[in-house]
């Protein structure tokens, strides 16, 4: 999967450099997705309701709210729905991430993790050779802008544990739990 930037609007509607757009997975979470101007999705938040996703828009460079129509709201729609239905592809959506050179490591080999399976921490750390990293791998996937599409949820801890996410240990537990029956069935039970 290639990471491509959109083409830029030629007239921009826009005075900040970040654009917004968040809605309710009912029974699930809400989600906001962040953008740069070219729509490129930079972070995907998740929360237990409006007000935390909202709180945790970065008010230092205060987004604007995309309007109705733009692509960004496509991209929100994609992946809300593969959130009501999971599948084993992810839908495709331009992201553009920035992190430092390990965290990027960590998050590409994140994305080679496949739906229905799950990866120590310190199988991450060995996997791309920093063996004693086991932290830094936590802390990376902690500090993933790109939560589901980068599947930091597939993440356990080795006890079999299932450590932290952004997004809630209950939607960790519901999005491994749909997964799975994925990986089994080749089908689904509703995340609800």
């Amino acid at each position: 999967m290639s990471i491509q930037p959109v083409a830029t609007p030629t007239a921009p509607l826009y005075t900040s450099t970040l654009l917004y757009a968040l809605t309710e997975v009912p029974d699930l979470t809400w989600m906001a997705l962040l953008a740069d101007q070219d729509a490129c999705i930079t972070q995907i938040i998740l929360g237990d309701d409006k007000a935390a996703v909202v709180q945790q828009l970065p008010a230092a460079v205060q987004p604007q709210e995309a309007l109705a129509g733009h692509p960004l709201h496509a991209h929100l729609m994609a992946l809300r729905q593969w959130l009501q239905h999971p599948s084993p592809t992810m839908p495709e959506l331009p992201v553009r991430w920035s992190g430092t050179p390990f965290q990027q490591s960590v998050w590409h080999y994140l994305r080679t993790i496949p739906v229905g399976a799950t990866c120590s921490y310190a199988k991450v750390a060995a996997a791309i050779e920093r063996p004693r990293a086991v932290r830094a791998v936590a802390q990376a996937c902690a500090s993933n802008p790109l939560p589901l599409w980068v599947p930091c949820h597939r993440v356990i801890q080795s006890n079999g544990g299932l450590g932290g996410y952004s997004g809630g240990i209950a939607l960790k537990k519901r999005l491994l739990s749909a997964e799975s029956s994925i990986k089994r069935h080749g089908t689904v039970n509703p995340l609800q």
